[in-house]
């Protein structure tokens, strides 16, 4: 499942949302030094990718809602052996760069960069 979460009101939607799903866990902060970020490709930071709509409109602003959402942010909700759930990102939209693969070749090779790693992280 995906979708975009830009902004406070967009979290409290999804936040409650999810507690319906995964009623008796917790979401977390994500921070660099959570093995998310090293696991394959060493991160230092959640790059902010902004949706390939946003980008066509303003062009190199990155954030959606200025300042609300300035701030990129990786959240999970994890199993009691510390194996994620659920990985969340908020105030960034890296799976739009794959999405844009084939069909945005510019959108694409501007930002596929920063979201790979990341990407490639979660995954394993």
């Amino acid at each position: 499942m995906g979708c975009d979460l830009w902004g406070n009101h967009a979290w409290n939607c999804f936040e409650t949302e999810i507690h319906c799903v995964f009623p008796e866990h917790e979401i977390e902060a994500v921070t660099p030094e959570h093995p998310i970020f090293s696991a394959l490709c060493g991160v230092k930071e959640l790059p902010q990718i902004p949706s390939y709509q946003s980008w066509r409109r303003r062009g190199v602003q990155t954030s959606e809602l200025g300042a609300e959402t300035a701030i990129p942010h990786l959240r999970g909700i994890f199993d009691e052996d510390g194996r994620p759930l659920v990985i969340i990102s908020f105030n960034t939209d890296i799976a739009d760069d794959w999405e844009r693969e084939g069909d945005v070749p510019h959108f694409f090779y501007n930002f596929s960069p920063q979201v790979y790693g990341p990407g490639s992280n979660i995954l394993i």
